[in-house]
């Protein structure tokens, strides 16, 4: 990477498929010290074995108490995605086709498949018993938004699962 005439240099970064915290670091010739700033990604797994589904949220926070509200959602085959002021969600709460399994906003009343409820400390993992074969052949948009106590608003990967 080369600075501009201001001595300004800027990157990419690409956080692991697993998200987790991201170290970066720059430095040039000559220089006596190395600028490193840390990173976080957030990110969305889930994972399909049989009638169980599990969906989990790695997150982190500064926020005292580190409760982060969280919408975590499916949409079925069809849902469009939804170009929210936060960033792109894979698929548009709103759209019939979509199923809000966890709220911990209240936005869409509260709901929690799980009954464990949709707050993280600021991650969470749910695991969801469905009913053997109630989505078989369907490939599922699952993703979420969050609400950070600091950072505010943000949308969440997507994770797309064929069952």
């Amino acid at each position: 990477m080369i600075a501009d005439s201001g001595g300004f240099a800027q990157t990419t970064v690409i956080a692991s498929t697993g998200g987790g915290a991201i170290t970066v670091t720059a430095s040039t010739p000559g220089s006596q010290t190395n600028a490193v700033t840390s990173l976080f990604a957030r990110r969305l797994n889930v994972i399909v074995a049989g009638a169980l589904t599990v969906v989990s949220v790695t997150n982190q926070t500064s926020a005292p108490g580190g409760q982060v509200p969280l919408i975590l959602m499916a949409g079925f085959p069809g849902v469009p995605s939804w170009n929210s002021p936060f960033g792109m969600v894979c698929t548009d709460p709103a759209h019939f086709l979509t199923v809000v399994f966890e709220d911990g906003s209240g936005v869409f009343g509260g709901v929690s498949l799980s009954g464990q409820g949709g707050t993280g400390t600021p991650g969470l993992t749910r695991v969801y018993n469905l009913q053997p074969g109630l989505l078989s052949g369907l490939q599922m948009k699952f993703t979420g938004i969050g609400i950070d106590p600091i950072d505010g608003l943000f949308a969440l990967n997507c994770e797309v699962e064929q069952y």
